[in-house]
């Protein structure tokens, strides 16, 4: 018997051995009874799931796939309704007549879109409703909403606008954001820019990309209903284009962006660089994250008469 016994831990080496070749997790000697034979018993590895928190989310593991096909939430009896429905801290229609020098906000918190510049309102709009109207930008100009949004580290958020573009080129055409630089003039904050190449959202922190989400670009002089997302809480970004997930990554660098400039549309915060040329409308920011179901309401809204 006793040779038995070495033979077996001899097997037990080798085995050892050539676990991680093998992908064997453990090997584990079974000798309960002393006058027994040696047995050895190998189990499989352990499946601990991802390795690390800090590494790229699967797009199947983060947010939900906003295929086409998925359930639409609760329309209601407007684009307005719809939306409002949704809990907005601020919601500006746009539907102001021309020589208006601020767009109202209906969420009921009372933050005004203040012309910074010339605004052309009285525009047609996205919505296939007749009354809709909306705002159009020079490329100069640009509305400002105030420093109330909270959209800063670790909070979640969503930014939705119908967006027309009337020039897209190699500048940064900031649809939105609320940039600025902090000491040592490094950029902070959270923009989402178009591009004759791209769409991009982006987060910066400290000067250095911190996280975005993107897309190809948009087509000019047509209405694109874009909807920015950020998980607080999964640190993911998320681009919707006309009701399709486009993009959805997780941060890359830290995640605690933050910005004391004011919210605008139509430029890059306090920067106010290279403002977007086109017509916008239906602005809404939310401190959630929209749900696909939600976001293909708001489009299924849109088309009410």
């Amino acid at each position: 018997m006793a040779w038995r016994k070495a033979l077996g831990l001899w097997l037990l080496g080798v085995l050892l051995g050539c676990g991680r070749v093998l992908g064997v997790e453990a090997v584990t000697l079974r000798d309960g009874d002393p006058n027994s034979d040696v047995g050895l018993e190998i189990k499989p590895p352990i499946d601990t799931g991802p390795a690390s928190d800090d590494g790229p989310l699967d797009v199947a593991d983060a947010l939900e796939a906003c295929e086409p096909g998925e359930p639409i939430g609760v329309v209601g009896a407007t684009y307005g309704a719809t939306v409002l429905a949704d809990a907005p801290l601020g919601y500006w229609p746009l539907d102001e007549a021309p020589g208006a020098d601020e767009g109202a906000d209906l969420s009921g918190h009372g933050h005004p879109a203040l012309a910074l510049g010339t605004i052309y309102f009285g525009e047609v709009g996205a919505l296939a409703r007749a009354a809709n109207g909306a705002a159009r930008t020079d490329g100069f100009s640009y509305l400002s909403v105030g420093k109330s949004f909270d959209v800063g580290p670790y909070r979640s958020f969503t930014v939705e606008a119908w967006v027309k573009p009337s020039q897209l080129d190699a500048q940064f055409r900031f649809v939105w954001g609320n940039e600025k630089l902090e000491p040592a003039s490094k950029r902070q904050g959270i923009e989402l820019y178009l591009r004759s190449t791209e769409t991009n959202f982006i987060r910066t922190h400290d000067g250095a990309p911190a996280g975005n989400a993107s897309s190809g670009p948009l087509v000019v002089g047509v209405f694109h209903h874009l909807v920015v997302r950020y998980d607080g809480v999964r640190r993911v970004s998320s681009l919707l284009v006309d009701g399709k997930l486009a993009s959805e990554n997780a941060d890359f660098g830290p995640s605690d962006v933050t910005s004391s400039a004011p919210f605008t549309f139509g430029a890059d915060g306090a920067l106010g660089g290279s403002p977007f040329e086109g017509t916008l409308d239906e602005l809404a920011i939310y401190d959630h994250v929209l749900p696909c179901a939600r976001v293909r309401a708001h489009l299924a809204a849109a088309k009410l008469p």
